[in-house]
C-alpha cells in the first residue's frame, strides 16, 4: 500500500518529451516553477513539452544544464495562472539499506509507474559518485525521476542509469548533495519554498526518521 508522502511524489512528477524525440524522460518540481531532471533528457533540444495531470505545457526553458559527469538539468516553467504544483522536498541523507521510492514515465508503463528499490550505498563512476540502488527494473523514461528516501520522508537522489533493462538489478541515481553543488542556489529555493507554503511539510514523516534528523 502506497503512504500518503508516496501519492505526492507522483504529483510532483512530470513527463518530459522533446518535441523532436520519440524519446521521453521523467521531471519533477523542486519549487514552484522549478523542475529537475537529467541533462541527457532534455539536452540539445528546442522546444520540451510537460505533461503533468492531464495538462500540456510546451516550450519550456532549459535554465542549467551540467553534462557528464553531472548528467543534471534545471527547467523554468510558468504554470497557468491558477495553477500551484506541489514540490518535493531535497535532503542529502542516505545510507546502505535505506528503501526507496522512485515514480516516473518508464516505456513500459508510459502513464506512470512505481519502482521500489534498496539504497546499497555510494559508488564513483567517471570521477562522480552516484547511489547504487537494487531490488527493481528501472526501464528507459525512468530518468529524471525521483528517489523518496522512505527513512527521511525527502527526496535524496535522481534516477540517472539503469543497471540492467530486463532484471531487477536496480539503478544509479545522482545524490541530492551533487544537485546542491551544481545548482548552489537551489538549495535555498527548494528550503525557502517549503518554509512558505509546503504540502509536504504537513504529511507525517515515517516512525525511522524521528531518529534521523533531517
Amino acid at each position: 500500500m502506497s503512504s500518503s508522502r508516496d501519492r505526492l511524489l507522483q504529483q510532483c512528477t512530470v513527463k518530459l518529451v522533446p518535441a523532436d524525440s520519440r524519446a521521453w524522460g521523467t521531471g519533477f518540481w523542486v519549487t514552484p516553477n522549478q523542475i529537475l531532471t537529467c541533462a541527457h533528457v532534455v539536452k540539445e533540444h528546442e522546444e520540451i513539452s510537460v505533461e503533468w495531470r492531464g495538462q500540456v505545457w510546451t516550450t519550456v526553458g532549459v535554465e542549467q544544464i551540467v553534462s557528464a559527469p553531472g548528467d543534471l538539468a534545471l527547467l523554468q516553467v510558468n504554470p497557468p495562472e491558477g495553477e500551484q504544483p506541489p514540490y518535493v522536498l531535497l535532503d542529502t541523507t542516505f545510507q546502505s539499506g535505506d528503501p526507496l521510492y522512485v515514480y516516473g514515465y518508464p516505456d513500459d508503463f508510459p502513464d506512470g509507474g512505481s519502482v521500489t528499490l534498496e539504497c546499497e550505498g555510494d559508488v564513483e563512476e567517471q570521477g562522480s559518485k552516484l547511489i547504487k540502488a537494487k531490488g527493481g527494473q528501472v526501464r528507459p523514461g525512468h530518468s529524471g525521476s525521483p528517489a523518496l528516501n522512505r527513512e527521511t520522508g525527502c527526496v535524496c537522489g535522481v534516477v540517472s542509469d539503469t543497471r540492467s533493462r530486463s532484471t531487477d538489478l536496480g539503478g544509479l541515481l545522482i545524490p541530492v548533495a551533487t544537485v546542491f553543488r551544481y545548482f548552489p542556489e537551489l538549495q535555498v529555493q527548494n528550503q525557502a519554498a517549503h518554509a512558505s507554503d509546503s504540502l509536504w511539510l504537513t504529511l507525517p514523516l515515517p516512525v525511522q526518521a524521528k531518529s534521523r534528523p533531517l
